[in-house]
């Protein structure tokens, strides 16, 4: 049984399914009657607590304060999770702090969990973020991230949207483990709780005009990510071994990738990806100084939805998320039967020069170049024959304001008219040719 994670509370009672009680044997008539008193007298404590909390899904702790237990579907949300205060920020670093009761009124609340890193929760927040949200209904999103990366989050994919930053509160009502998990609550109950790839407008006009929803629930599968992942049975990490690899095959109900550190150890993982997008993860080096060779087989070339691994990688000790991924790279080429070389190449690429249009700019509307370079380097897969854009003057500020990311990313892929866009920032694309330092992948043959 794994450990109950911050914010997770559960109350255990004696069942004749729970396993707790397997070992438990009544040898005779005096013990039988010990058990039944006692029994009845906890029957009795039981039923005044509960009717004390009358039945909101909270329990009394001993200093008097009402802290909400997790809540699934079916369930009446408390006055206590109303009342629990928000630090919510914006794409302009603007700050506030607010009680969910403000939206009370609403008869839909969706709690979207997102986190900066997470494919399908940037991918949805910046669907909903386009369309007009019916007055009746609110989405909330939640991280557990930091006020800066949230601004930086919101900012750099231009979202309209406000984050809810450092939560740990309302994922206590919500525990989760993977990404990304949204609450339904409407008209008061937890009407819905799933992975949000079922979300759309429809849905919600659903919700509001026929209080239906159909979505499957969603279960995530109960692993600690601070020991091994998916093995059967799972392996606690032991104190005597000093790292932990491990890879497998597609882990349906998964995605996402992260870093964290925990009791003195570094853990990695990646969950579902294809093997190019974990090398580029590991490399930290974007798709487009990615080659893959032209032999290689499908699950490399053109990945199918079965050609999803997921890592986890444990390491005693505190490493820098860089220098854990320096290690796992060579680790990870051995176990899928691939070589990994680096060499030099002289590739045309494109120069970013100029100086950025800064008059009557805000200090909120300064920022580095390096999130210009991001769009135009950075992609969610590989692909063969991208641009390369690169920068000489990495300290370069540019005015935020000015900087169409939508425009960016579809014009990438098109210097000739990206020079037009960027020129109203004040910017040049110049072509030139320039040593460029590659990772190469091909197969050794073996594959799992």
């Amino acid at each position: 049984m794994r450990k109950l994670r911050t914010g997770e509370c559960y109350a255990l009672l004696a069942s004749s399914d729970n396993p707790l009680y397997n070992d438990i044997q009544i040898t005779n008539n005096r013990t039988y009657g010990i058990l039944c008193c006692i029994l009845i007298g906890f029957s009795f404590l039981l039923f005044t607590a509960l009717a004390s909390a009358q039945s909101t899904g909270s329990e009394i702790k001993g200093n008097g304060q009402l802290v909400g237990l997790p809540l699934k579907i079916g369930d009446t949300v408390s006055e206590q999770f109303y009342s629990e205060t928000l630090q919510i920020i914006d794409s302009t670093g603007a700050s506030t702090s607010a009680a969910i009761a403000e939206w009370r009124n609403k008869r839909l609340i969706i709690i979207d969990f997102f986190g900066s890193t997470c494919g399908p929760c940037i991918a949805w927040l910046k669907k909903m973020d386009s369309l007009d949200i019916d007055s009746r209904a609110v989405i909330i999103p939640v991280t557990s991230e930091s006020a800066e990366k949230t601004q930086q989050f919101l900012s750099r994919h231009d979202l309209k949207t406000f984050g809810v930053y450092g939560d740990s509160t309302i994922r206590g009502y919500f525990p989760h483990i993977f990404l990304p998990h949204q609450v339904w609550i409407l008209d008061g109950k937890v009407a819905a709780i799933s992975n949000g790839s079922k979300t759309d407008p429809q849905s919600i006009r659903a919700a509001l005009y026929d209080g239906k929803l159909n979505f499957q629930a969603k279960t995530d599968i109960d692993v600690d990510l601070a020991n091994h992942l998916a093995s059967n049975p799972l392996i606690k990490f032991d104190d005597k071994l000093i790292s932990s690899f491990n890879i497998t095959e597609r882990i349906d109900g998964v995605n996402g990738r992260g870093y964290f550190q925990q009791e003195g150890k570094s853990i990695l993982y990646y969950f579902n990806g294809t093997i190019s997008g974990i090398v580029q993860e590991l490399a930290g080096i974007p798709f487009n100084q990615i080659s893959i060779a032209k032999d290689a087989s499908t699950r490399l070339l053109s990945p199918s939805s079965s050609d999803r691994y997921c890592l986890q990688a444990i390491r005693r000790g505190e490493f820098a998320r860089d220098s854990l991924r320096r290690l796992l790279l060579p680790e990870f080429a051995v176990q899928m039967g691939l070589i990994i070389s680096h060499e030099q190449r002289n590739v045309p690429v494109f120069v970013i020069t100029g100086a950025s249009k800064m008059t009557n700019t805000s200090e909120s509307d300064r920022v580095s170049i390096s999130l210009l370079m991001d769009e135009l380097n950075y992609y969610s897969s590989w692909a063969s024959g991208r641009p390369i854009y690169v920068c000489d003057n990495p300290e370069m500020w540019i005015n935020g304001s000015l900087l169409d990311r939508p425009a960016i990313r579809q014009l990438r892929s098109d210097p000739g008219e990206l020079s037009k866009e960027l020129e109203k920032m004040g910017l040049k694309v110049n072509s030139e040719t320039r040593t460029v330092r590659f990772l190469e992948i091909s197969e050794r043959g073996a594959s799992l």
